[in-house]
């Protein structure tokens, strides 16, 4: 049984199918049809772009419109132009990487002025956050670090860490793995733009 399967069976949701899209196929109609028949309302697109910008529109070309959710590992910026997919949900692990709280004009100020040439998005607010947290631990070090000695800088961090904002809530253990990360943020592309329908907190079912 596939992951999906199983989370959507603690969130209560019938799972009806699920359908590989390859970029190279000449056509998506047959898994449509069948998402359709099996009265999908809401479709996750994890593929690339390639495939999920052509698989969207064929679907629409059926009369097929489910809800969309494109997980922040498949979203690309140019989806927010394909009327096909308006509405879609882009649920990711960081801050929303297009909103204006403090955390993330840094974020973007950072990216004007280092890498001029790297749109924004999920991945790279991603590595931001990453390098932020190694920040906040570093602040913690002695002056000759070890590897222990980070360790032991992360496990300092305040529980329930956000980094002002930029992840769900953190937590590192001495001598256990990190408590699981289970809350998100959501993003959706309306009209042609990406919003934040439940506002810039991260979401903790």
């Amino acid at each position: 049984r596939s992951p999906r399967a199983g989370y959507a069976k603690a969130l209560q949701l019938t799972m009806s199918t699920s359908a590989a899209i390859a970029e190279s196929a000449p056509s998506y109609t047959a898994q449509c049809l069948a998402l359709q028949q099996g009265k999908a309302r809401a479709l996750v697109i994890d593929a690339s772009y390639a495939a999920g910008s052509r698989f969207a529109p064929a679907c629409a070309q059926q009369g097929y419109r489910p809800v969309y959710v494109i997980p922040s590992g498949a979203f690309d910026n140019r989806y927010v132009q394909l009327s096909q997919v308006d509405g879609a949900y882009v649920p990711t692990t960081n801050a929303l990487w297009f909103s204006s709280t403090a955390p993330v004009s840094q974020f973007k100020q950072a990216m004007a002025k280092y890498e001029t040439s790297a749109a924004l998005g999920p991945n790279s607010i991603s590595g931001w956050t990453g390098g932020v947290l190694f920040g906040a631990a570093a602040a913690k070090l002695p002056a000759k670090p070890t590897a222990a000695s980070v360790f032991t800088a992360l496990y300092s961090l305040p529980k329930n860490d956000t980094l002002n904002g930029l992840t769900p809530p953190l937590n590192f253990h001495s001598g256990a793995p990190a408590s699981q990360v289970t809350c998100f943020f959501m993003g959706q592309i309306k009209g042609g733009k990406l919003t934040a329908p439940r506002g810039d907190s991260p979401i903790c079912p």
